[in-house]
């Protein structure tokens, strides 16, 4: 395309004289950059194209108005159209003449606007969402068909059908628009995550925005993160569902100026929850005269007094294998910390880290996906921590395990008793109802389980919240020397000889979350339904147990028969009057 005296245009006063000849607006919920009605009072796009051959050109042109160059927001524009390889020219216009332009309608359907509309929806959909504490709303896209789906206590429930055309543009706009941190735009058919900040209702919220395509459409799934205020209260351990005798195990864990407390659980299972109340709480124990940095990617809460340090990805370290925490793990050390919080330990860098910090002398809190407590040793060592490490004295401070269970709404559970009397049960109930007796006794418990269809009290939902259920481990020297010498069998059956054993004692020493659950059963407070959903069989921790101390008991009997064996030997040949001696003459 030949050099346009157009290009050298600062600012367009004439619509019909300043533009160039071959363009085309964008602004549709399909184009590449999406704008909302709000940004068209300050911005337009304009795509270049050559007259001669209509063919892209590779320019585009962002014409701004003076509100227009205060919003960040087409800083985030230009850096997206320069990444997919585009040269961009900024203009200025009047706001009149930007409205004009828009009037013009430059060929563009208005089947292809409504943003608007799309934003509402969007606004409502998230105020729905923290209204009712959702955790993750589903965007589900088939081929004719689209859904909504709302997660809430860990059930997903039905909140909206609409149309899948409804849904893309929905999406488009969700990325496009709102989201930050992203690299491209909206496209169906990729992988794409961001992070999107709003403020709904008065609740400043953060969303984390995953798409995934799938064979007929897409899933979108944003993870709703109301993050709070600057108030300093905050949940007691209690609250969250820990019991006596972990609550006083963890205060006793944190109250140690150096080490390592490591909470695991899958996605979902409440660990930045437990971080946060628990910074807060160590914070406000020590009357806030500690520095606690947090390192998280991205910052989920808001936790007052402490300074949360986001991790951070450069354009220039794409392709470098150095970790995006390098950063701010080296300025966080060096930056005078009492208390460091790693969001999460995920590979070999951020275990390195944490070792580093333990070893410096600093408490270090954290998390990690693990399957249970004394399993965090064996997740640390795939993140090349070796075993004299983890088995020295001042590493490893405290490994917490934590699942969220659905808590009965005390309105309208029903008791299981109840239910087995009458008779007529499946034959999967009366099985149930054998595992229980292995567990508990129904003469003096009061086990229930969930009314179908609820009631008002919980909205028809049978349960009324969520509760942790947890392992709460302190290792000792004894379980550390486990560690050092790399025999996972051997701590978790010195862990386990630590339990008392029994099904209706509050403590929980030696004590995995199945049988933390146990005890909520046990007061009518979690169904056994829903213990068996989260792990398994209901008398599987005690029929461990019980195998467990059966060899444990075999292998003590071997061993007394053996020595025993050896003391009737060595008695013959000491007593030369013992049997086979005697016939013997000298």
């Amino acid at each position: 395309m030949e050099k346009n005296p157009q290009n050298e245009i600062k600012k367009i006063t004439s619509i019909q004289h300043d533009l160039p000849r071959g363009r085309t607006l964008i602004e549709g919920s399909d184009s590449p950059l999406f704008l909302s009605n709000e940004l068209k009072e300050q911005m337009a796009l304009y795509l270049l194209i050559n007259p001669d051959t209509s063919e892209e050109t590779g320019d585009v042109w962002i014409i701004l108005t003076e509100q227009g160059k205060k919003n960040i927001m087409w800083f985030s524009i230009r850096k997206t159209l320069e990444k997919q390889g585009y040269k961009v020219t900024t203009k200025d216009i009047d706001n009149a003449l930007i409205r004009v332009l828009y009037e013009k309608n430059e060929g563009v359907s208005s089947e292809k606007t409504g943003d608007n509309e799309l934003l509402k929806y969007f606004e409502q959909m998230i105020g729905d969402a923290i209204k009712e504490k959702v955790s993750d709303i589903h965007i589900e896209k088939k081929r004719n068909s689209a859904l909504i789906r709302m997660r809430k206590h860990g059930i997903l429930l039905e909140y909206r059908d609409i149309s899948p055309d409804y849904a893309s543009s929905l999406c488009s706009v969700i990325y496009n628009v709102l989201a930050e941190d992203k690299q491209v735009q909206y496209q169906e058919a990729n992988f794409q995550a961001a992070a999107i900040n709003r403020v709904v209702n008065g609740v400043e919220v953060k969303l984390r925005y995953q798409s995934l395509p799938t064979q007929a459409g897409f899933d979108v799934v944003l993870r709703v993160l109301p993050i709070g205020s600057d108030d300093e209260s905050f949940e007691n351990l209690e609250s969250l569902g820990y019991s006596g005798t972990q609550v006083k195990d963890i205060i006793d864990i944190v109250s140690r100026p150096v080490g390592a407390l490591i909470i695991a659980g899958t996605t979902g299972s409440g660990k930045s929850t437990t971080l946060k109340n628990l910074l807060m709480f160590v914070n406000a124990s020590q009357g806030y005269r500690c520095k606690i940095f947090t390192i998280e990617d991205p910052p989920e809460y808001k936790i007052p007094r402490v300074s949360q340090i986001p991790v951070i990805r450069h354009d220039k370290d794409k392709d470098s294998t150095r970790s995006p925490f390098y950063e701010p793990l080296v300025a966080t050390m060096r930056a005078d910390p009492d208390i460091l919080m790693i969001g999460e330990i995920r590979d070999q860098f951020t275990g390195d880290g944490l070792k580093k910090a333990t070893q410096s002398g600093h408490q270090v809190l954290t998390t990690v996906h693990a399957a249970s407590g004394l399993g965090i040793v064996e997740r640390l060592d795939d993140f090349g921590i070796n075993p004299s490490v983890m088995g020295s004295p001042d590493f490893l401070n405290g490994l917490i395990y934590q699942k969220l269970v659905p808590i009965l709404c005390p309105k309208c559970s029903i008791s299981f008793n109840t239910l087995i009397e009458k008779g007529d049960v499946s034959k999967e109930i009366v099985d149930l109802s054998k595992r229980i007796e292995d567990v508990a006794d129904f003469s003096k418990d009061t086990i229930k389980i969930k009314k179908d269809g609820g009631c008002s009290h919980c909205k028809n939902m049978g349960i009324v919240g969520r509760e942790v259920c947890a392992e709460v481990i302190s290792p000792d020297f004894t379980m550390k020397n486990f560690f050092r010498e790399k025999d996972p069998v051997g701590a978790y059956t010195y862990w386990r000889s630590l339990s008392d054993g029994r099904t209706d004692s509050l403590n929980m020493t030696g004590k995995t979350a199945l049988e933390h659950a146990i005890t909520k059963m046990r007061t009518g407070k979690v169904s056994p339904l829903d213990i068996e959903h989260n792990f398994g069989p209901i008398n599987d921790a005690l029929r461990k147990l019980k195998q467990m101390t059966q060899q444990i008991i075999e292998k003590e009997d071997h061993e007394n028969k053996g020595n025993n064996q050896s003391s009737s030997i060595q008695e013959e040949f000491d007593n030369p009057l013992a049997d086979g001696w005697k016939d013997i003459s000298f």
